[in-house]
């Protein structure tokens, strides 16, 4: 009896919905027609990034598991959808169900049948397993694996990035510490050409002490020149020795130890001059 064989869409709220059955399917429809779930409700909440959905089946006359996955198509609402596999398709019974497989769990649904109308030309190129556990937990350890690559790759990033902000820090503070050196640096400048300037003027009053020494006495040999010419001994009432062989002499001594009186000097020395 002939049917129509469509596109089967299931729109899966939750995973403990009875999916209704059987669902017809043919040995043409191998890789051809589509099986589509549409999760909503609390079958989405299910759903995480890591999420892969897979039909689960086993032929009850052959005798025959399989688990393939299925390729999300839209993220709103949340669609997956796959082809009915070749080795599936032989004519009987085919028990199935969905499966939401993440990093750590298995999540099933209802089982449902699929029934098969007549067998597909060759079914040989899907490679089924009488281990079917064995499969399962691999498909969890796969997934698993890529999670945590994920999560070391997602933990080098931001290392990465923490060396570089820890490396901009450094040149910041590097800058800044040069920054620093070059302004003592310049302050050493300006108290170095002040000392210069200090020194040399110093050295320029230094020169002009000299000078007015020099001066100074040339002024005094005067004086003693004229005082030697001026005064005369015996009006002063000097006696002359070898220690006091002149008057200059005579008044170093006794501005020394002052005991001299001069009761008239102008007198002494000459009016006028």
């Amino acid at each position: 009896m002939s049917q129509e064989l469509k596109t089967v869409t299931v729109n899966l709220k939750s995973l403990d919905q009875d999916i209704k059955d059987p669902i017809v399917a043919g040995g043409a429809d191998a890789n051809g027609r589509t099986f589509r779930i549409i999760f909503d409700q609390e079958a989405a909440a299910q759903i995480t990034p890591e999420t892969k959905v897979y039909l689960s089946w086993f032929h009850r006359q052959k005798k025959i598991k399989g688990y393939n996955v299925f390729t999300q198509t839209n993220d709103d609402p949340i669609i997956w959808e796959i082809k009915w596999p070749q080795a599936m398709l032989l004519e009987g019974d085919v028990l199935c169900c969905i499966e939401l497989v993440d990093s750590v769990s298995i999540a099933q649904s209802t089982n449902f049948i699929v029934h098969v109308l007549s067998d597909p030309n060759d079914g040989s190129s899907f490679v089924v397993s009488d281990d079917f556990t064995l499969f399962q937990n691999a498909v969890i350890r796969l997934n698993c694996i890529g999670d945590q690559m994920k999560k070391q790759m997602v933990a080098q990033k931001i290392e990465f990035e923490d060396m570089l902000l820890e490396f901009s820090k450094v040149k910041v503070d590097a800058k800044e510490a040069v920054d620093t050196a070059n302004a003592a640096a310049n302050k050493a400048d300006d108290a170095a050409k002040k000392a210069t300037e200090a020194m040399e003027r110093v050295e320029q009053i230094g020169n002009k002490a000299d000078a007015a020494l020099e001066e100074a006495k040339k002024s005094l040999a005067i004086v003693d020149a004229r005082i030697d010419s001026k005064l005369d001994a015996d009006k002063c009432g000097i006696t002359f020795t070898d220690d006091i062989p002149t008057i200059k002499e005579y008044i170093d001594r006794n501005i020394q130890t002052p005991h001299l009186e001069m009761v008239d000097f102008d007198k002494l020395v000459g009016e006028g001059n």
